[in-house]
């Protein structure tokens, strides 16, 4: 595990805590491309989840609609 990753990975946690999933997405992904091991997964999945949550977010105040 890289200090980069370490550092990423730290920033993407704080911003899914702040609900800030969109940026939290951007950030696992920059973590994943620094990741190793069971890291890759792990943060490819985070990325994944924290698009979801963005997207189900925006559906939910009318900003989006389903089928896009």
């Amino acid at each position: 595990m890289t200090i980069g990753y370490i550092n990423l990975s730290a920033q993407a946690v704080a911003a899914e805590q702040r609900g800030d999933f969109a940026e939290a997405a951007k950030l696992w992904a920059a973590a994943n491309a620094l990741a190793n091991g069971k890291n890759v997964y792990w943060s490819d999945e985070r990325a994944d989840f924290c698009r979801k949550a963005d997207k189900r977010a925006h559906i939910s105040t009318g900003e989006a609609f389903t089928h896009e």
